[in-house]
């Protein structure tokens, strides 16, 4: 199958994101919520867990637009303080893998706020319980972003986790079921970018297999109900590897419950994309 695939903290080239999410039923299905201020009570200790993100966007460098997608987690502690996990895809580059990162949050009381890293910052837009939050990338300055396609989302896994590595929470056992997956993004041929999008399913068997089918379109190149099978790896920090028999290579940052997981293209490194693979049964 040709699966193509891709949060990212990363150096300078990282361009931001535009949040675009869906909050339960939504914000404006929120009973209490007859404006944005309404209720809204924010501080630090709203953000607190493991939050999944996968994106991806365009770095502005002179007339060109270069691709990027990435995917991982961070973690916050309650007090101000993150850290993240994230593998990134730069215009069909693996420049990062797994990399760990450090950095501080601050929350106001109308539920906004901003993360900072060395090299990057955000602003933040909260649920008012903490579970999920958009964000935009707001530095370095010489980095644009505007549109959806430019999009981020960050959801809170596993409310407890004060530390990514505070705990042996995975294993192979935590992926085990049906999921379902959908996602778009370009292929670098030269200086062409090539637009594919992919949906379909997939089944996890707990031992480390996994098996699925799925349709596509690759410019304009359409296939359907192709099979696909292969095996995966995980990491006791929720991060892992998949291997399908055709070659193509995913990094995974996992729920700690096993029920949703955001995954980017290592090999062939040629396609940049990202997704998120939700769990729909046993």
């Amino acid at each position: 199958m040709r699966r193509r695939g891709l949060w990212a903290a990363c150096m300078v080239l990282l361009v931001g994101v535009v949040g675009v999410l869906a909050v339960g039923t939504g914000f404006a299905n929120d009973e209490n919520a007859n404006d944005e201020d309404a209720g809204a009570k924010c501080s630090e200790a709203t953000l607190h867990g493991t939050y999944l993100l996968a994106e991806d966007g365009v770095v502005i460098t002179g007339k060109d637009q270069v691709p990027f997608a990435a995917a991982g987690y961070e973690v916050f502690d309650g007090n101000g303080n993150v850290k993240s996990v994230f593998s990134l895809n730069f215009n069909g580059q693996v420049v990062d893998r797994n990399v760990h990162e450090s950095g501080t949050y601050t929350v106001k009381a109308d539920c906004t706020g901003t993360t900072k890293y060395p090299h990057m910052q955000n602003d933040l837009f909260i649920v008012h319980d903490g579970s999920m939050f958009t964000f935009l990338h707001t530095k370095t300055p010489d980095v644009v972003t505007s549109g959806f396609d430019l999009r981020g989302t960050a959801q809170r896994v596993d409310e407890n986790a004060e530390d990514e590595n505070a705990e042996v929470r995975c294993s192979e056992a935590t992926l085990h079921g049906r999921y379902l997956f959908a996602y778009d993004g370009v292929e670098i041929r030269g200086d062409n970018q090539i637009p594919f999008a992919v949906a379909g399913r997939e089944v996890r068997d707990d031992k480390g297999n996994i098996k699925g089918v799925a349709s596509g379109n690759f410019n304009g190149e359409v296939f359907r109900n192709e099979p696909f099978s292969g095996t995966y790896t995980v990491n006791a920090d929720c991060t892992g590897t998949n291997t399908f028999t055709d070659g193509t290579h995913i990094d995974m940052f996992i729920a700690s419950d096993g029920s949703e997981l955001t995954v980017v293209q290592t090999h062939p490194k040629k396609s940049v994309t990202s997704w998120t693979t939700k769990r729909v049964g046993d």
